[in-house]
């Protein structure tokens, strides 16, 4: 029970890095960079660490759900990020399937990047290993000067395991969505 116990109160402690921006936003700032326009879906991914590009789904990096498996949604479009509130809209050619807002403090804004926080999520279990943590982390979103959108994604894992072992890591990955007057590859 002593140890469950500690599980419960250094988890969250363990778990207070990932808290943190993984670069300095400008708290408050005025205006937000323009990442507005109509993205492709799919994109293409790269982490940190490996030598292959994989395959990237825009809806993933925003978090946004569009209540159906049977759709197959191929743009997202983003609007109104000047105002402190980004505005989300996923297509299926013209038919809307799903709106989402995104404002602070999920999101701020930076010199030339927006930042959006990943929701904390909590893990854990008593299978074979005993283990529980926490994970976070952010989406540091801009435009390019060739109109792609640029996605770089910052996951941070904080945890114990059996109950003494600490655990903490983090992951990188950079992404690129093309614009769609670009044309996407379906």
């Amino acid at each position: 029970m002593r140890a469950l116990a500690a599980a419960l109160v250094f988890v969250p402690i363990l778990t207070a890095c990932a808290g943190r921006a993984p670069v300095p936003v400008e708290s408050g700032a005025q205006a937000c960079p323009d990442i507005s326009g109509s993205y492709c879906i799919d994109g293409l991914r790269w982490e940190r660490g490996s030598t292959k590009l994989r395959d990237a789904n825009l809806l993933w990096y925003l978090g946004v759900k569009t209540g159906s498996r049977d759709v197959r949604p191929d743009r997202v479009t983003l609007a109104g990020v000047d105002d402190g509130v980004l505005r989300v809209s996923v297509y299926e050619g013209d038919r809307s399937l799903a709106t989402a807002t995104l404002e602070r403090p999920a999101l701020e804004c930076g010199a030339e990047r927006v930042l959006v926080k990943m929701e904390p999520q909590s893990w854990g279990g008593s299978g074979p290993i005993l283990a529980f943590g926490g994970s976070g982390g952010w989406n540091l979103i801009s435009r390019g000067d060739d109109g792609r959108l640029r996605i770089q994604q910052v996951r941070r894992e904080r945890g114990v395991i059996l109950l003494t072992l600490p655990l903490a890591f983090s992951e990188e990955s950079w992404a690129r969505f093309d614009a769609k007057d670009r044309g996407c590859g379906s």
